[in-house]
C-alpha cells in the first residue's frame, strides 16, 4: 500500500544527489537536473526515494570503472490512442535514471522487469531491484520503460501522475495500518547496503520504532551485547563479512533466547530454510505494511516462545 502525496522534485534535487551519492561509488558523477517548470507529482515519496536506489545500485554495478548517473524530467501530456503512451492517458512526469554502463542486450532488456531475473553472481543480487521499480510505477498509477544498448548505457524512464493542486495525501485503503505492540519499540537493522538501511531505517520510524543500523553480523552481535534496549533485529540474510542474517540469528538464540528476529531475503531457495528453524521471514521487496505485518508476527512469536502452552507458528509476510 502506498501513501501518495503531492511532491515537488524540483525542490528535492538536493535531497535526491545527497541519497544518492553514498549508493554510487566516488569515481561515479551524479547529476540531478528537475527544471523550474516541471509538475509536481502524485507519489509516496518514500517508495520512490527506494525504486531511485534500487535502480542506482543496478547503474553502480553496470560501471565497474567510472561513469556518469543521471536523473533527470520531462513533463509529458498522452492522448488517447497515442502509441508511446503504453495505455496512459493524462498528464505525467517523466523521470529518466541513465547511466553510462556496459549496457543490456535486448534479450536481457526483455526481462529486465521480471522478479528474481538477475545476470549477477548469487549474493550480488536478488533480481528484485526493478521490479520494485516497476511495482511502484504501476501501483502509483503510471509506467516504467528501459532503452538499453551493449556498450551504450542504459536509461530507465518512469512516468509518473501529475499532481492537482487539490489533490491530498491519500487515506490508507482496504489495508488496515498495523501500531507496533510496543511503544518506541527499539530496533536493530542489518544491512551492508547503507542506503538501503537508511530508507528502511526511515520506514520504521514512520510506523513508530526507535531504529538504530549495523553493517554486518559482527557489528551487530557487539550493539546487541552493549544495547539491552534493542528489542528485535531485523536482518538481510545475504550479507558479506563471513556472517550471513541465518548465522546471526541462530546466535542470537544463545545470546539473547527470545529476542524476536525477522530475516529478509529475496531468495526463494532460503525462504524454506529460514522457517525451518522457526524465523519470521520476509520476502524481498517488501512495502511498509508487509513490515509492520512481520514485525509484529515476530513479536507475537516471542510471546508464544515464552508460553509453554503455545508454539509459534512459521511465517511468511511478503508484499
Amino acid at each position: 500500500m502506498l501513501r501518495p502525496e503531492p511532491v515537488d522534485l524540483q525542490r528535492r534535487v538536493d535531497e535526491i544527489a545527497d541519497m544518492l551519492s553514498p549508493t554510487l561509488r566516488a569515481d561515479i558523477k551524479v547529476k540531478v537536473d528537475m527544471p523550474g517548470e516541471l509538475w509536481p507529482v502524485f507519489v509516496d515519496f518514500a517508495e520512490f526515494q527506494m525504486a531511485l536506489l534500487n535502480v542506482g545500485m543496478n547503474a553502480r554495478d553496470a560501471m565497474p570503472e567510472k561513469g556518469q548517473f543521471r536523473v533527470g524530467a520531462r513533463n509529458v501530456t498522452f492522448d488517447i490512442g497515442d502509441p508511446a503512451s503504453g495505455g496512459l492517458v493524462g498528464d505525467f512526469v517523466a523521470v529518466t535514471l541513465s547511466d553510462t554502463g556496459a549496457g543490456m542486450a535486448p534479450e536481457v532488456v526483455a526481462r529486465a522487469f521480471e522478479p528474481y531475473f538477475t545476470t549477477k553472481e548469487i549474493g550480488l543480487g536478488s533480481g528484485l531491484g526493478l521490479s520494485q521499480v516497476y511495482g511502484f510505477a504501476q501501483q502509483s498509477g503510471g509506467a516504467v520503460s528501459v532503452v538499453s544498448a551493449i556498450g551504450k548505457g542504459t536509461s530507465i524512464t518512469l512516468f509518473l501522475p501529475r499532481a492537482e493542486e487539490e489533490e491530498h495525501p491519500a487515506a490508507p485503503s482496504n489495508v488496515a495500518y498495523i501500531a507496533p505492540p510496543r511503544a518506541s519499540a527499539g530496533i536493530l537493522v542489518v544491512e551492508d547496503e547503507a542506503e538501503v538501511a537508511r530508507v528502511t531505517m526511515e520506514v520504521l520510524r514512520e510506523i513508530g520504532y526507535q531504529a538504530i543500523e549495523a553493517r554486518d553480523g559482527q557489528a551487530a552481535l557487539a550493539l546487541i551485547e552493549q544495547d539491552p534496549t534493542i528489542e528485535l533485529v531485523l536482518s538481510d540474510v545475504a550479507m558479506p563479512g563471513g556472517m550471513s542474517g541465518l548465522e546471526l540469528a541462530r546466535r542470537l538464540r544463545k545470546l539473547r533466547p527470545g529476542l524476536p528476529v525477522v530475516l529478509a531475503t529475496g531468495y526463494t531457495q532460503l525462504e524454506t530454510r529460514v522457517m525451518d528453524e522457526d524465523f519470521t521471514v520476509i520476502a524481498k521487496p517488501y512495502r511498509r505494511e508487509a513490515l509492520a505485518a512481520a514485525l509484529q508476527a515476530a513479536f507475537e512469536r516471542e510471546k508464544a516462545w515464552r508460553s509453554p502452552a503455545a508454539a509459534g507458528p512459521k511465517t511468511t509476510l511478503g508484499t
